[in-house]
């Protein structure tokens, strides 16, 4: 028997999770979702041109405060979160949708889906803090100490190795099984009301953040901006998660980095 609690569905909300989600709600979600992501994918692109793009005056003019560095990391990266995962994030907006449709037919309370993508989006901007903590110590070593630079592709292979290696580890594959089973995550995370669903956002941008931290950890060895290894993130992250078979992919691609993070150390020595 099944006791609802503050943690567990309330009977309308087990109820809704037996009813099939609306094809209408579905490509209209579906529609939504990609539109943000090819705007964000669009931002991405834009900057990266810009950057190749330097002029006398941008070269003698001094850097920007440090406040307002952090303000424009978190910017970038809130908006390569954007991109590289509200497509993988399309199941759990699925699952979250018809439970609250279902309950505002019952004429119960109703939270639209932007309360629980603020909570998802919040944490991953979070995750910005320790990045951009990251990218200013590594500029600094490197201005400080020139010769690390010789160290570069040994410390590039290292961390992608590392992210292999925790590709391959249970923890990986605990925060992954709460992604691929939307389902699973509503019944045991529910949360009625907005601060619910804001609650139930955090906690699913925490299992992803466990999914992938180290995928984008690699990003800050390779280049943040690096378009190529964007793509390829968001779409291992993707098949993870979406996909049949993406559990073994995610192995096999684990193996592939820890190879190949060894040679591009090896080969930097």
């Amino acid at each position: 028997m099944l006791v609802a609690t503050e943690a567990s569905p309330s009977v309308p909300a087990l109820v809704a999770l037996s009813v099939p989600i609306r094809r209408r709600d579905k490509l209209f979600i579906t529609g939504a979702l990609l539109f943000f992501s090819a705007l964000a994918w669009g931002d991405i692109i834009r900057r990266a041109g810009s950057m190749g793009v330097t002029t006398s005056d941008t070269m003698a003019m001094p850097p920007p405060p440090l406040l307002l560095q952090g303000a424009l990391f978190l910017g970038m990266w809130t908006t390569m979160m954007v991109a590289m995962m509200f497509p993988s994030a399309a199941p759990m907006i699925y699952t979250f949708s018809a439970v609250y449709r279902s309950r505002r037919e019952q004429g119960l309370a109703y939270v639209p889906i932007w309360i629980f993508l603020t909570g998802y989006l919040l944490v991953w901007a979070a995750v910005a803090i320790p990045g951009f903590a990251a990218s200013r110590g590594l500029a600094a070593a490197a201005q400080a100490f020139p010769w690390l630079g010789a160290y570069g592709p040994l410390a590039m292979g290292a961390i992608i190795s590392l992210a292999g290696l925790y590709q391959l580890s249970p923890l990986k594959y605990t925060c992954l099984s709460h992604c691929r089973t939307p389902l699973g995550f509503i019944l045991h995370h529910w949360r009625d009301g907005y601060k619910g669903a804001l609650h139930m956002g955090i906690s699913h941008g925490g299992y992803c953040v466990g999914c992938c931290w180290l995928l984008f950890a690699t990003m800050l060895a390779v280049g943040i901006m690096n378009l190529a290894w964007m793509g390829a993130v968001a779409l291992l992250i993707f098949v993870e998660k979406l996909l049949p078979q993406g559990v073994l992919v995610g192995r096999l691609t684990g193996a592939l980095l820890v190879v190949g993070g060894l040679v591009i150390a090896i080969a930097g020595l």
